[in-house]
């Protein structure tokens, strides 16, 4: 595989059937070029280019998995303590309206789960949609 089929197939596999002006942007070029590459015009980037704008991509996406994972919890953690300080952060219409919330919250808990998924849960029911 040259450095041609290596920059369009990376590019498929990362970025989809539109893959050519991200490609572009990651690896800090016109999407022009892009293009010239991928027609035979002018000479692909060299392997090493590719590859640290790549493992660049690959680091910028760890992060932001990690930030999203952040409030990942054992759902043996969710107490009703815990569920009762989630539910309190809001304002319901009414008691029936904030006991939905508890019980929506209690039935999204699983082996584990996101705080911010359950906070939502308990925004959903409450009058601050």
């Amino acid at each position: 595989m040259d450095n041609r089929e290596k920059l369009i197939k990376a590019g498929e596999m990362i970025f989809g059937s539109q893959w050519q002006s991200p490609m572009a942007r990651l690896l800090g070029v016109d999407s022009r070029a892009v293009r010239r590459y991928v027609a035979g015009n002018s000479r692909a980037p060299m392997t090493y280019r590719l590859v640290d704008s790549l493992k660049q991509k690959k680091q910028e996406i760890d992060e932001a998995i990690t930030l999203v994972e952040s409030d990942l919890i054992s759902g043996d953690c969710v107490t009703p303590e815990l569920i009762e300080s989630i539910v309190s952060r809001y304002t319901y219409e009414n008691d029936d309206h904030r006991q939905l919330a508890v019980d929506a919250i209690k039935k999204s808990i699983y082996e584990m789960v996101y705080l911010s998924d359950l906070n939502q849960i308990a925004k959903k029911y409450s009058s601050q949609q």
